[in-house]
């Protein structure tokens, strides 16, 4: 019985929604797929990856970046696109056989630091961490003093961690996570794999759209104007070099920008821009000049419902999503 209201509860609303976004483009922003239930940064199943994007395939026409920017769109139709971010590795050994095989374009926008260290950014390296905790009541770093976690959520403790690497420098982050892994006793070699050089020549190859995420996923609006150039150049370049094209596709590292952000962006080539904020966007302000602006909706969840509940913005107001 449970089954079959899920079922008209997806058909009387879910499609409905769908039908609205006529005259809009959804851009679904997934980060990892995962089939392990972690406490922290969790990822996508496969399963709930491949039912999402034939959803998406047969309620949308699914686009490039570059087809956005490129061609006249039509109000009547509703577009989607599929980004991901950081470069996990699964993203060639289970997106990529997933999209290939219902034949949907997809864009992976790569951190270019994860191609020279093989490890994740540093972000994705502190829940790595978290998750090869049994329990975490206190953590004492010596040059960053103790933090008491007794009491908070998971959710309260990922957002600490995440608020406190973004008010750190890029020396104060390495050293950060190096206390940390000191005072934890990780091993490196469980961090999260992450695409390499060969990787992503062969998914652009392929036809994947390449962008850049900067070089060390560093929070952009608290850099210097030298330190953004850096971050921004660098990364197109390693990315140039390895794809032979022209990038003109950057995701801000947890969707932070400003106006001065946005001006160097365009200056070193970047024509298209993506946030992370979970909106739908409108045809008429997508594009603002010579700039097409995109913000995006996160994707992690651990069923289809709850993915597409999330998307139309409904998951708070019935209970029962689950599969």
């Amino acid at each position: 019985m449970r089954k079959i209201i899920v079922l008209l509860t997806r058909l009387i609303f879910l499609d409905y929604f769908s039908f609205r976004k006529r005259g809009e483009i959804t851009v679904f922003m997934f980060h990892k797929l995962n089939e392990e239930k972690t406490r922290f940064y969790q990822g996508m199943p496969y399963d709930t990856f491949d039912k999402l994007c034939r959803y998406i395939k047969k309620h949308y026409e699914v686009v490039s970046l570059e087809f956005i920017q490129q061609n006249k769109l039509s109000p009547r139709k509703k577009y989607a696109v599929i980004t991901f971010d950081d470069g996990h590795k699964e993203i060639k050994d289970i997106a990529y056989p997933i999209l290939q095989k219902i034949k949907l374009t997809f864009n992976i926008n790569i951190d270019t630091e994860i191609i020279t260290t093989g490890e994740p950014q540093d972000f994705v390296k502190i829940y790595d961490i978290l998750n090869s905790l049994n329990s975490i009541d206190k953590i004492t770093l010596p040059s960053f003093g103790e933090f008491n976690l007794r009491g908070l959520s998971n959710i309260q403790i990922e957002s600490f961690f995440t608020d406190k690497l973004s008010e750190l420098t890029r020396d104060e982050r390495t050293r950060f996570i190096n206390e940390l892994i000191e005072e934890t006793d990780f091993n490196r070699a469980h961090f999260s794999k992450m695409l390499t050089k060969e990787d992503i020549a062969f998914l652009h190859l392929e036809g994947v759209e390449i962008g850049s995420h900067s070089h060390t996923h560093s929070i952009l609006p608290n850099l210097s104007n030298d330190k953004i150039e850096f971050e921004l150049s660098n990364s197109k370049n390693i990315l140039e070099e390895i794809t032979g094209n022209k990038i003109s596709i950057l995701a801000f590292p947890n969707g932070k920008t400003n106006e001065t952000i946005e001006r160097i962006a365009k200056e070193k080539g970047y024509s298209i821009v993506l946030e992370t904020e979970d909106k739908v966007n409108k045809l008429s302000v997508v594009i603002s000049g010579t700039t097409v602006k995109l913000k995006r909706i996160n994707q992690y969840h651990q069923t289809l419902n709850e993915a597409l509940f999330h998307t139309y913005g409904i998951k708070n107001k019935i209970k029962f999503w689950k599969d």
